[in-house]
């Protein structure tokens, strides 16, 4: 996510395949997401606790498109 959009960002999407790629990667990003906004679904088995770090790191990423795109989705 982060990466598509920072591609975008600099201007070096030059035919929208970034942009497509951002799109739909934030639209399965908030499918995976529970009516209240966590990710519950998929976690690792590795990981204890109800809150993940990692959790944090996406969300961030996941905003960070819904700025650069104004989707207000992903905000």
């Amino acid at each position: 996510m982060r990466g598509f959009t920072a591609l975008v960002e600099h201007g070096l999407d030059t035919d929208g395949r970034c942009e497509a790629c951002a799109r739909k990667a934030a639209a399965w990003m908030i499918r995976q997401q529970d009516a209240d906004g966590a990710w519950r679904r998929g976690a690792s088995p590795l990981t204890e606790g109800p809150c993940k770090t990692y959790d944090v790191h996406a969300a961030e990423a996941l905003a960070g498109y819904g700025r650069t795109f104004n989707d207000t989705a992903s905000m």
